[in-house]
């Protein structure tokens, strides 16, 4: 967790409490100066301009951060008159609160913006949104120690990979460096006589001055040595404290604006000293002097004395960073909402996860699980088993093969055996959703109507391999409108009471709060659920209501043979049009679904019987369409010589946005990623090829027309058989679709011609294709018929 993240979600949820339309958070960085590190609401034009703000400015964040103290305006005229920059900006409004860590240390502050006029903060909200700061300030400082411990950690990790004293000086210098941001960095140890600092490595200093500095003596008149030779830390904030104590350093650095030097030792013993220095003024605050101080212990082996500082943050380092996701999914026809709720005993952190993907043809993915016990060892395996859950789900598994295999993962996993998981996809398309569960409580389903049912048909024993259960699917209709509620057993279960109590406490929740948008529904769930409550466990629930997509997802499966290739361009040309996707930007997809099919059909088939193919396509909410092609078979190894074939995925490879190709013992899955471009061209009707040939002086103009593909492919070759050795022009100009199969043909025409001129017009869909498959080596490509 960054500062970052917690910006983010402070800026949006405290804006979202007090019915704000923006939220702005500001961190406060060199003691002088507020740097954003959340926002919600603004444009991302304002947020740059106001990125970063002088703490002595008249605006309400810094007036707020520097006089401790909530700042307000009530309206655009106090707006105007008071803070005259914003008014272009704040048309109803503001109020502004510290950030503070204990009475008086600001950290930064929280800004709240309203556009209705009419509303003025009251007092109550004004002590709400004063709350939040004060909480948001602890999760700020927090963040911002597991930032640089993590940095630390991955120090330690570099520092046990250095072999030689050299290594250990680079790495010491690069992480110090980046993390404070110093201009430039050394690093020189003592030599074998302990009367001599040799340089060790440098980084931001020209190589005439690591020359003359290379080794130096230890009585130098130089920050370095002294910090080596009475092994005590150097901070100079400030030219003065620099060049006034140190002229000879002006020899080394005469930009310097601040410096910090540092000793290494090693059980009391001096070994060297490490120099940052900063060519801006900075002062340096006690966070950075720690993490210097801390840094420079660990590069001389004395980490020992800070293992318990460690071992204390390494625990919510880990929570924070595997339990959660970075975020949920915003998919078409799924709103979402979660929450999450460490155990009351903070020093027990459980196991409980969840986590909400966006799948292939429009279905999201959902999963709550909880792995058993507590501390940092619950943690750790609960994050190993949610990134085995996603990498599995995301390769398009059903939920009981993603239970089997993530039983099967858990066996290697210390303390993951005997989790629980709930996992479920849904298709709203489809109004459907198929579940399984290894020993966890049943998923909810709140139906349109108010009534409740627990979906308990594909239920399983925990994780655990040496048990070698089956997980089974369910399937359960989701009509519009419908909740599905996903939880950990800490959100229904109280001591002394039964399962079944708990669970009906949970049904009747539901009940009572069904009319409530998501993000309500969560919160009144967990109110009522924890209400009175003892709580030692943690709580996960995760809220999941189903729409009417707007844009119902394609999906076709098709017999694999080469004569259903052309339904399949129709049938997505229809959906494409149907989407309002420009022509142009519709026969990209149609030219990359065809190579794709094609491939499916020659490749995971060939020679073994029939099978089938499965195509889907849709629209994820960025406006990315998604194609996926999926095939049962196997796949034939290429040839070793594939001579003019091969080149169907390197057109489709061209022509998306991505590609990724996976490849299994059950079958071949393709998916390709398009953003559409605006590509907006006139294209001919589709239809069969017809090829028309007209003698005209010394050469042949072939002219074709309607589609080429692997269908009428021996057709348009026997078309073409008769012309030998003279030149050949092939027109083009009235095709709709060629692939692959078609650009052999070309190919081979070009062989046999004496010379081989292709006319495609420049914006016809097909000829980045002829591109990518570098036809322009063995043929000369026009624009039209009079270019040539």
């Amino acid at each position: 967790m960054t500062p970052e993240h917690v910006g983010a979600a402070v800026a949006e949820h405290g804006a979202r409490a007090l019915g704000g339309t923006g939220g702005i958070v500001y961190a406060l960085e060199r003691g002088d100066r507020l740097q954003v590190v959340g926002s919600w609401g603004y444009p991302a034009d304002v947020v740059e301009a106001y990125g970063t703000l002088a703490l002595d400015e008249a605006l309400p964040a810094p007036r707020a951060a520097r006089e401790r103290r909530t700042v307000a305006a009530d309206s655009p005229a106090e707006i105007a008159e008071r803070y005259p920059a914003l008014s272009g900006i704040h048309r109803g409004s503001l109020c502004a609160v510290p950030m503070l860590a204990g009475a008086d240390v600001v950290l930064g502050a929280l800004a709240v913006f309203r556009g209705d006029h009419t509303r003025a903060f009251l007092p109550a909200e004004r002590e709400l949104l004063e709350a939040l700061a004060r909480v948001s300030a602890h999760a700020l400082e927090r963040a911002s120690l597991h930032s640089r411990l993590h940095r630390l950690q991955a120090t330690t990790a570099d520092l046990a990979r250095a072999l030689t004293p050299h290594e250990v000086a680079a790495t010491a210098a690069a992480q110090g460096a980046e993390a404070l941001g110093a201009s430039s960095a050394w690093v020189a140890l003592l030599d074998d006589g302990r009367r001599t600092l040799e340089l060790a490595h440098a980084a931001g200093h020209a190589d005439s001055t690591m020359q003359r500095f290379r080794s130096f003596s230890l009585d130098a008149d130089l920050p370095l040595a002294e910090a080596a030779r009475t092994r005590s830390a150097l901070w100079l904030e400030g030219a003065d404290a620099i060049f006034g104590r140190y002229p000879l350093f002006a020899q080394v650095r005469p930009q310097a604006q601040a410096a910090a030097l540092l000793p290494l030792t090693n059980e009391g013993a001096a070994l060297g000293a490490i120099g940052l220095v900063f060519d801006t003024p900075r002062a340096f605050a006690p966070a950075d002097r720690d993490y210097l101080l801390t840094l420079t212990r660990l590069c001389g082996h004395a980490l020992g004395r800070a293992q318990r500082y460690q071992d204390e943050h390494d625990l919510a380092l880990t929570l924070q960073q595997a339990l959660l996701p970075s975020g949920l999914p915003r998919a078409e026809g799924v709103e979402l909402a979660v929450r999450y709720l460490p155990s009351a005993d903070g020093a027990a952190a459980g196991g409980d996860f969840y986590d909400a993907l966006e799948l292939t043809a429009g279905r999201v993915g959902i999963a709550v699980g909880d792995v058993v016990g507590h501390g940092p060892g619950a943690a750790a395996a609960m994050g190993q088993l949610r990134g085995a859950l996603r990498a599995y789900a995301l390769e398009g598994r059903s939920p009981a093969r993603v239970l089997q295999l993530l039983s099967r993962y858990a066996d290697g996993v210390p303390g993951a055996r005997g989790a629980t998981v709930a996992y479920a996809v849904i298709d709203p398309a489809a109004r459907e959703v198929r579940y399984a569960a290894a020993g966890h409580p049943p998923p909810l389903l709140l139906l349109p109507d108010g009534s409740t049912r627990y979906l308990d048909r594909a239920r399983g024993v925990p994780l655990d391999r040496a048990l070698g259960h089956m997980y089974v699917d369910a399937m359960a209709t989701v009509p519009e409108g419908a909740t599905l509620i996903l939880y950990s057993d800490g959100a229904i279960e109280r001591r002394d009471e039964t399962l079944d109590a708990g669970l009906a406490r949970l049904s009747a929740a539901a009940v009572a709060a069904g009319h409530a948008e998501p993000e309500a529904l969560a919160t009144e769930l967990v109110s009522a659920l924890l209400d009175g409550a003892d709580r030692t466990d943690d709580v996960a629930l995760l809220v999941a209501r189903v729409h009417r997509p707007a844009l119902t997802p394609l999906r076709l499966w098709f017999a694999a043979r080469a004569d259903q290739l052309a339904v399949v361009r129709e049938a997505m040309r229809g959906w494409l049009a149907s989407a309002d996707v420009d022509r142009g930007d519709a026969e990209m997809l149609v030219l990359a679904a065809g190579e794709l099919c094609a491939n499916a059909v020659e490749h995971a088939y060939g020679g073994e019987g029939e099978g089938s193919v499965e195509v889907s396509l849709s629209r994820s909410p960025g406006g990315s369409l998604v194609l996926v092609v999926r095939d049962r078979g196997r796949w034939r190894p290429p040839p070793a010589d594939p001579g003019v074939r091969g080149r169907g995925l390197v057109i489709v490879r061209g022509l998306m946005t991505s590609v990724d190709i996976d490849e299994g013992t059950d079958g071949t899955t393709v998916t390709a990623r398009y953003r559409p471009a605006g590509f907006v061209v006139e294209v001919p009707p589709a239809g069969p090829a017809l090829v028309e040939l007209e003698r005209s002086g010394e050469a042949t103009i072939v002219r074709i027309v309607g589609e080429v593909d692997e269908v009428n492919e021996r057709h348009v070759e026997a078309e073409l058989a008769g012309l030998g050795g003279e030149p050949v022009i092939v027109d083009l100009s009235a095709l709709t679709f060629i692939g692959s199969a078609g650009i052999r043909i070309l190919f081979g025409l070009s062989d046999r011609a004496q010379r081989l001129v292709v006319v495609v017009p420049p914006d016809a869909p097909f000829r980045r294709a002829l591109e990518l498959a570098e036809l322009g080596r063995a043929a000369r490509l026009v624009d039209r018929l009079q270019d040539v």
